[in-house]
């Protein structure tokens, strides 16, 4: 092949690659286009033919002072509050029974609902063993609960998908009605009244099945969510993480019991972060021992932690989306 030809197949295959990867992109169903919504409205332009690798934050929602964000405090705190009470009693069966229709929510298109590894329910998979992990923990130390997130530090089986799956599920009639409220403009002839099953309802303090005109796509309702409360699975919003490095700096390398374990490879044999945590890695076990140990050193954490969350940039959103399906 002489190099004028050589050039040509070489630009043939280059156009046809850019050719695929734009038709891979306008592949994507995004929500403003298939319902012609116009502007830039406060809820997420989700990829509806995929998962979205976005989560609400129940601390981003507890940050926020926001109209919605204090309507959905009022709820996680009394679902909450009842499902202690359940745990303050001892009723295993009780707390079983009203954990088991939190689900998992489609609707939103967001974590990981059609990834069978990432995407389990709680309601379905994980209800025996969290309920038993919750008694284990003794959490009647009423704070590891106070805020919903906290679980994530503590529980098997529960990340920040399920954080995020279980709060939408709580948090779904206010989603549904945040949703119709902000389709006020928009063409309804892709809307059906469509029945969603278990919706929590503060006001009986149980789950019903409630009907609504929602827009549908591919026989699957679809409920808005605010972008400002919506996080992504890493950063500097991964609690685990971060608790586990708070607890690191501020607590566990002054604690006489880890240092008798660990090798001080530092200067004088001063013990570096490095030396602490190879006998103190970030693990669920170990993150447990230090929020049942030092319950002061998770109360700081929440304080400084919480002040750092931030909301998601359109930019971090648009980027997110854009990898959805691939």
């Amino acid at each position: 092949m002489n190099k004028k030809n050589k050039n040509l197949f070489l630009l043939i295959i280059s156009e046809n690659i850019k050719s695929k990867r734009i038709v891979k992109v306008n592949n994507q169903e995004r929500l403003f286009n298939y319902f012609e919504i116009k502007g830039n409205p406060g809820f997420v332009n989700i990829n509806l033919k995929s998962d979205n690798e976005l989560f609400l934050s129940p601390r981003l929602i507890m940050n926020s002072d926001t109209e919605i964000a204090n309507t959905m405090k009022v709820v996680l705190t009394h679902f909450w509050s009842n499902a202690f009470s359940y745990i303050k009693s001892g009723d295993k069966a009780g707390l079983k029974l009203f954990l088991s229709k939190i689900n998992e929510p489609r609707e939103t298109r967001t974590g990981f609902a059609n990834k069978s590894i990432d995407g389990n329910s709680i309601g379905t998979t994980l209800i025996d063993s969290f309920v038993e992990s919750i008694f284990q923990l003794k959490v009647n130390q009423r704070y590891l609960i106070s805020d919903f997130s906290n679980l994530e530090l503590f529980l098997p089986g529960v990340n920040v998908d399920r954080i995020s799956d279980m709060t939408i599920s709580i948090l779904k009639d206010i989603l549904i009605k945040y949703t119709i409220e902000n389709s006020v403009g928009i063409n309804k002839s892709k809307f059906t009244k469509s029945k969603l099953k278990n919706v929590f309802d503060v006001n009986s303090n149980s789950w019903l099945d409630k009907d609504a005109l929602l827009p549908v796509y591919n026989g699957i309702p679809v409920i808005f969510l605010p972008k400002n409360l919506l996080r992504k699975k890493s950063g500097v919003n991964c609690t685990l993480r971060s608790f586990y490095c708070f607890g690191i700096v501020n607590d566990i390398i002054n604690d006489a019991s880890y240092k008798e374990l660990a090798i001080p490879t530092g200067k004088n044999g001063n013990y570096l972060l490095s030396d602490i945590k190879l006998v103190f890695s970030c693990t669920k076990f170990n993150i447990l021992t230090l929020g049942l140990r030092k319950l002061n050193s998770l109360i700081d954490f929440n304080q400084v932690h919480n002040k750092r969350l931030k909301s998601l940039t359109d930019e971090d959103i648009e980027s997110i989306i854009s990898k959805s399906g691939k």
